[in-house]
């Protein structure tokens, strides 16, 4: 599955899942009072992306607005850190990897990664930027040490296998990996086309659903984030997707929360 996301990269599926991560991760880490975090992540990809013409960031962080800062904290961070100087082209714009390391560096709270990525490039580029984690260049496995001990999971996987594409993962691996620790916190981001199953499969698990459209047609019209988040957690997500919608101005986007 040696999926290349490098030219969607800033894109919104990017805006969405790299707001939630932060939201809901600095809100963990501040509720839990963790002094060094286990993070997991089974579908790492690169850990930075040089913006390129004709990269989804055109649409996505390219489209927010240029002056001002947004409300929400968590947005007006990630804005701040990551967007306001760096939607151009040639700019540098991170995986959610960078991002988990930078929400540990600003709460003073150490991050430990463990990260799984098959395409030997992406799994190369994760070993020199960051040495003394650990990266496996092989598909993660619910008996993996680094999975099952991890603090928090994020998962970030392009799609659910199809005709099309038969190399992706199925719910039944991803439940599987999700199932590792049941009661670990969890963040997972699926695009929206493709995935109706996952919704209710993953409340027959018990995980919560937070559903996001901004648009009808398309490829992307939308994301499904799956959860298993404490309170705190999953209330600062959700906020600071609900200011993403408005500061960004998506008319019509709607965000649907399905919590058991």
């Amino acid at each position: 599955m040696c999926y290349d996301h490098r030219r969607k990269a800033g894109n919104r599926a990017d805006m969405v899942k790299h707001v939630a991560l932060l939201a809901a991760l600095d809100t963990f880490i501040t509720e839990t009072g963790l002094h060094e975090l286990a993070y997991a992540e089974p579908f790492a990809g690169f850990p930075e992306t040089v913006l390129r013409p004709a990269g989804g960031w055109e649409t996505g962080i390219a489209t927010l607005p240029r002056r001002g800062t947004p409300d929400n904290p968590h947005l007006r961070r990630w804005h701040t850190r990551w967007v306001r100087a760096g939607a151009r082209c040639g700019a540098i714009y991170p995986g959610s990897t960078r991002i988990a390391l930078d929400c540990g560096a600003y709460r003073d709270c150490p991050v430990r990664l463990w990260l799984w990525e098959i395409w030997p490039e992406a799994c190369a580029q994760l070993r020199r930027r960051y040495p003394g984690h650990r990266v496996h260049c092989r598909p993660a496995s619910p008996g993996d040490r680094g999975l099952g001990g991890a603090d928090l999971l994020f998962a970030d996987p392009p799609g659910l296998r199809s005709r099309t594409h038969p190399d992706w993962p199925d719910w039944a691996r991803l439940s599987g990996l999700f199932g590792a620790r049941p009661h670990q916190a969890l963040l997972a981001w699926l695009p929206l086309t493709g995935t109706a199953e996952a919704s209710g499969a993953a409340r027959a698990l018990g995980l919560a659903t937070t559903t996001l459209r901004w648009g009808r047609d398309g490829d992307l019209p939308g994301c499904r984030l799956i959860h298993r988040l404490a309170p705190g957690p999953r209330v600062a997500m959700h906020r600071a997707l609900e200011a993403l919608v408005e500061w960004a101005g998506w008319q019509g986007a709607v965000i649907e929360q399905v919590v058991e």
